[in-house]
């Protein structure tokens, strides 16, 4: 993606990695487990959380930025696996590229 999809991510400028993975693989930029709020999901103490990680998965973390919360998935590399990719998107390729066709 980093050569065909140059301006996809700013970090392919840089030559940075949002996740360090040797193999990371970004057709799952925006994480499917991520979930975000404008309004807040919730108190905590004084600061305001507004997102989190739907399955707490055990890589990521919530980092507190002055009165705000928000959740840190740089550590997080759960949907950027084949694996996952496979097991959540059944997906009939010969049918979806038979569509693109029509």
């Amino acid at each position: 993606m980093k050569k065909e999809e140059y301006d996809f991510c700013p970090l392919y400028a840089k030559n940075k990695k949002c996740h360090d993975m040797e193999k990371l693989n970004c057709y799952l930029c925006a994480c499917p487990n991520f979930r975000f709020d404008d309004e807040g999901i919730q108190k905590i103490n004084t600061k305001t959380q507004y997102s989190l990680c739907d399955i707490k998965s055990k890589d990521g973390r919530q980092g507190v930025y002055g009165e705000k919360i928000h959740q840190d998935c740089s550590k997080c590399g759960v949907p950027h696996h084949q694996d996952y990719v496979k097991k959540h998107f059944d997906l009939d390729w010969k049918k979806i590229m038979q569509k693109c066709l029509l």
